[in-house]
């Protein structure tokens, strides 16, 4: 029987391709009424230099056993440093049936270079 991780290390290799959105539309959407859940994914080193406000922390090698905290019936947009490790996210959480996931394109190098809103202290993890 295969074991979780030779599950999801096969849908990494193949399947579709992962949404994605760019910081200036997660930004946009983070105004409007319907708000994703912006789920960081970055280690708690990484996060203690920054994170998008109200952004849930759970670092990518907990995911898998944290998934449970998700709401299945919401957006969520996954955001590392720089999308790679986010995507991984992405493709974990679909893999477990959470259907509306998407990558931010370019993770919190993007954001920062777009001159965005970071919150020093904070997120909820």
């Amino acid at each position: 029987m295969a074991s979780i991780f030779d599950q999801l290390t096969a849908l990494f290799k193949s399947g579709p391709a992962l949404p994605s959105m760019t910081a200036p539309e997660l930004h946009q959407q983070l105004k409007g009424k319907a708000k994703p859940l912006v789920l960081d994914v970055r280690t708690p080193g990484e996060t203690a230099q920054g994170v998008i406000g109200g952004a849930r922390l759970i670092p990518l090698d907990t995911l898998a056993q944290r998934a449970t905290e998700l709401p299945k019936n919401q957006p969520i947009v996954c955001v590392c440093r720089s999308g790679r490790r986010s995507a991984t996210a992405c493709k974990q959480l679909a893999a477990l049936g959470f259907a509306d996931v998407t990558n931010l394109s370019g993770g919190m190098h993007a954001w920062q270079a777009a001159k965005l809103p970071v919150k020093v202290k904070g997120g909820r993890g």
